[in-house]
């Protein structure tokens, strides 16, 4: 009778575990097809993926610093440039300020230190850069004989197109070396204008010591390496600027390139008269240069000036005084 009772017993033992096992819901299978992941369950065809994290945008460093290579300015003990402003721009960014600290650079010092001086340290996004723009507020000029004097510069806007390369977590430099000998012109009358010259090189990657305000760069990769020149009419380009060989003036506030055919007797109106007349009428704001050219045949005053923020070239006969054409 015992034995019964044990045996009947294991069975409803038995009975119970069955059910109980076979009545609880059936899990999921951890996968690893597509995702390579155990855990992960593979995404369903045509159902809506879970939001993707917004990418983080990096950010570098870089050191903007100025130096000169000027030769033949014995004339000088010093020529002052003031920098006000640095910025850059991208086609996704636009134009971005990265320093407005005003600084002060005596480029004749520098060449004869063989120095680079540190004109901005600043952190950006990290991305492809394709200007650079400094703001030049003046440039002052000293002489040998102490004599101190203010040049003209066509534009304060220096903008220069080239490839500044910007890694996240990694340095990289532009250097502006002024060309103090190229840049600095002087008139018939003894006025100066200073028309920059200038080599740019733009590195990444590139290692960087600092002391006292002084650079030296180490190494990097190049990415820009040219020389632009501004023009009288404050263009700036590759390979630009003012001929060393032209004689040049001052004409109220407007440079004036002095050909030698204005002083025949058909010019009737003067370089001044055609600045007036291009300002006076309205076709320019503000007159940067003026020189005599050949237009159709005729001898024409061309006068090149800013309407708003755009250049405008004013062409004016020069013995009418009419306005011929405006570009």
């Amino acid at each position: 009778m015992k034995k019964i009772i044990i045996i009947s017993a294991v069975v409803v033992l038995v009975v119970l575990v069955g059910f109980f096992f076979y009545s609880k819901p059936a899990m999921s299978p951890t996968t690893t097809e597509n995702t390579g992941q155990p855990g992960i369950t593979p995404a369903i065809p045509g159902a809506t993926p879970p939001p993707a994290s917004a990418p983080v945008m990096g950010k570098g460093r870089v050191v903007f610093a100025v130096t000169d290579a000027a030769i033949g300015l014995e004339n000088y003990d010093s020529i002052i440039l003031s920098i006000s402003e640095v910025r850059v721009s991208s086609q996704s960014k636009g134009w971005v300020t990265l320093s407005e600290e005003k600084k002060q650079f005596d480029l004749l010092a520098l060449k004869r230190s063989g120095s680079i001086a540190l004109l901005a340290d600043v952190t950006v996004a990290a991305g492809n850069y394709n200007q650079l723009r400094l703001a030049i507020d003046k440039v002052t000029v000293v002489a040998k004989d102490g004599t101190t004097a203010e040049a003209k510069l066509p534009s304060k806007d220096l903008k220069m197109v080239g490839t500044l390369v910007v890694n996240d977590g990694q340095t990289s430099s532009a250097s502006f070396d002024f060309l103090a000998d190229k840049s600095l012109h002087q008139t018939g009358s003894g006025q100066l204008i200073f028309a920059p010259v200038i080599k740019v090189e733009t590195r990444n990657n590139v290692g960087v010591t600092l002391t006292s305000n002084l650079v030296t760069f180490t190494e990097g990769a190049v990415n820009t390496n040219l020389t632009f020149g501004m023009d009288e009419s404050g263009q700036t380009t590759v390979g630009g600027g003012v001929d060393a060989k032209a004689s040049l003036d001052v004409v109220g506030d407007t440079i004036h390139i002095v050909s030698k055919g204005e002083a025949d007797a058909g010019v009737k109106i003067t370089a001044k008269g055609a600045v007036d007349k291009a300002v006076g009428e309205g076709y320019l704001t503000n007159a940067l240069s003026v020189k005599t050219v050949t237009r159709e045949g005729k001898k024409v005053w061309l006068v090149i000036g800013l309407k708003g923020l755009d250049i405008k070239n004013i062409y004016i006969d020069v013995t009418t005084g009419n306005v011929v054409a405006v570009e």
